[in-house]
């Protein structure tokens, strides 16, 4: 998915269950740190001469959550003495994941001990040629991956952000208004 999506469901989480417990700044800084920037090689990449890659690494994968985001987690707990940020980083690096699985893609939930991929999801990326269509590997490990019963049922990305941003809008109104 794209960074905006990322935020975007991080934020709109966090900010429903915490926002009457921390400031926006916090709830903000620490979405965009563990929602965003788990992807931080994929964003660097065009500044290291690797351009268009979509390689994932186990840093993007369960893997990563339970090898990097839970110790992280309970350091911001003995750290900070609350539950609160092991929470937001917890919750905000899980939404990455599972958005990175709804994205049409390649996933590799077994690394570093296998590297087998499956291709996912049913979201087409955001910035993809109109013109082209989505290009679906066809492979025995496909679950999703724009096909239901058959069927090419791939859905633009923007209609998850327009989604997203409504939820958004929703839960700001019951947390500001109610």
């Amino acid at each position: 998915m794209h960074s905006l999506n990322h935020f975007l469901t991080a934020f709109t989480i966090n900010y429903a269950l915490f926002a009457n417990k921390t400031g926006l700044a916090t709830i903000l800084i620490w979405s965009l740190l563990f929602g965003v920037f788990v992807d931080l090689d994929i964003i660097l990449s065009p500044f290291f001469g690797v351009r268009g890659t979509k390689v994932r690494t186990w840093f993007q994968e369960p893997f990563g959550l339970a090898i990097v985001g839970i110790p992280l987690a309970l350091l911001s707990v003995w750290v900070f003495n609350t539950t609160l940020y092991a929470q937001l980083i917890l919750y905000s690096w899980a939404s990455h994941i599972v958005l990175d699985y709804f994205a049409v893609h390649t996933v590799r939930p077994w690394l570093p001990f296998s590297k087998k991929e499956y291709v996912v999801g049913i979201f087409s990326r955001i910035f993809e040629n109109k013109n082209k269509k989505v290009q679906v590997r066809n492979t025995k490990h496909s679950f999703g991956a724009c096909s239901l019963f058959g069927r090419q049922i791939c859905v633009s990305e923007w209609w998850f952000t327009t989604g997203m941003f409504l939820v958004f809008v929703v839960v700001l109104y019951a947390k500001l208004i109610l």
